[in-house]
């Protein structure tokens, strides 16, 4: 669902993180744009994109604010910064490539030191690729139990779930500013300080 990009009640900001590869920009185009482009060049630094959507459980008309990001590991510190401008993280892997199912526990851990307890997601991108699946959805999914994480598999090539869990984490975020009492600045922009991060703790897995 999508409205005028000049009518909206709240704009919330997201950055989308995640190895190199996983599909950051075909996963953005798609919600964005609503079609698959075949991006064949990795994101130098960051980009970002913006979508007005009227959110189905709520009912808000909310302005998406999406930073795609390098995956590269000399583009961390940019990560780091556009932490302090977002509300919501969507943390994503490829299922066709292990190592970067493997690398989230170092996504997480940065994470937990810049962004804890903002609203995060997990998505497994690319279950178009399931001949080539290293990464059984399971595996996905105790991931995110293990960090009390929502998750999706998605595909930015044919679209299976990329509307469904953008719109999961708009709910949360703004269930988490409404939670935390957060005040609206510069307009209608949400802005979360270091001074609501709570701790959270690993949750042992079994």
């Amino acid at each position: 669902m999508t409205d005028s990009d000049g009518n909206f009640e709240t704009l919330i900001k997201l950055v989308i993180i995640g190895d190199s590869g996983v599909g950051k920009s075909n996963y953005l185009y798609r919600f964005v744009e609503g079609e698959f482009c075949p991006i064949r060049e990795s994101t130098v630094g960051f980009d970002y994109k913006s979508k007005v959507c009227i959110l189905p459980n709520s009912k808000k008309s909310v302005k998406f604010q999406v930073w795609d990001t390098a995956g590269q590991e000399q583009y961390m510190s940019i990560n780091k910064n556009l932490f302090q401008r977002v509300q919501g993280i969507i943390l994503m892997y490829d299922i066709s490539t292990l190592s970067s199912f493997e690398h989230l526990d170092q996504w997480m851990e940065l994470i937990q030191q810049y962004a804890n307890n903002m609203p995060l997601i997990l998505i497994g991108n690319k279950v178009d690729l399931e001949s080539k699946r290293k990464v059984e959805k399971e595996k996905g999914e105790n991931f995110a139990k293990t960090y009390d994480i929502k998750f999706f598999e998605s595909s930015g090539k044919t679209g299976i779930n990329v509307n469904e869990s953008f719109f999961c984490i708009g709910e949360d975020m703004l269930e988490f500013t409404n939670k935390n009492n957060i005040k609206p600045k510069r307009g209608s922009e949400y802005v979360i300080s270091k001074e609501n991060y709570k701790p959270k703790k690993k949750k042992a897995c079994c």
